[in-house]
């Protein structure tokens, strides 16, 4: 019996160890959705701590609290969604994934796994920013414009475009570079939902 326990106390710190020091947020809860674990990593990227007596995770995560009913009502069959949160003012994305975790067939708990995917969503968005941006190029401003660059800060757009673009809007003269700018600006705030375009 002592050298059972033994080996369950050693399992335990391995597999707190192991947690401990992982990049995925990691939370364990029992079976009534308290939370019952969070590693280093949940509690950097949530702004939590662990400890303190039973919280729900609907209270210590309310961002969490529509996916772990969907986990629920499911019977136990993993989820995943990414959900986006603010901590500290600063918007993330996280890629959240919840299953149950089962002795035979008793549910013990469940496990929530996380990963931030803020800067992989960022540059998603990017890209396919610049790929609007080049068709929109292409479709209604001068020959052989280019996007060279886009960039968003907040609710400006910043543009970078080629010479041709530039070359164009002179040959045009005034009020052809007036519609120029116009359907530019226009259509850029109608699709990137923004106040100011600089090009």
């Amino acid at each position: 019996l002592v050298d059972s326990h033994s080996q369950t106390e050693q399992r335990r710190r391995l597999f707190d160890s192991v947690l401990s020091n992982v990049t995925a947020g990691v939370i364990g809860l029992d079976s009534d959705g308290d939370v019952d674990f969070a590693n280093r990593a949940a509690e950097r990227l949530l702004d939590f701590k662990d400890g303190g007596g039973p919280i729900a995770l609907s209270v210590a995560v309310p961002e969490f609290a529509p996916l772990f009913d969907r986990l629920r009502e499911g019977g136990g069959q993993a989820v995943q969604e990414e959900v986006r949160l603010t901590r500290n003012g600063k918007l993330e994305s996280l890629l959240v994934r919840m299953s149950a975790r089962r002795s035979d067939t008793r549910l013990e708990g469940y496990v929530v796994a996380f990963d931030d995917v803020t800067e992989l969503v960022s540059a998603q968005r990017m890209a396919a920013w610049g790929d609007v941006a080049r068709r929109i190029a292409h479709d209604a401003l001068p020959k052989d414009s280019e996007v060279l660059a886009i960039s968003k800060d907040g609710d400006a757009l910043s543009l970078d475009m080629n010479e041709a673009f530039l070359a164009g809007l002179r040959a045009s003269g005034s009020t052809g570079e007036f519609l120029y700018m116009g359907s530019l600006v226009n259509t850029f705030v109608a699709i990137f939902s923004c106040t100011t375009v600089r090009v």
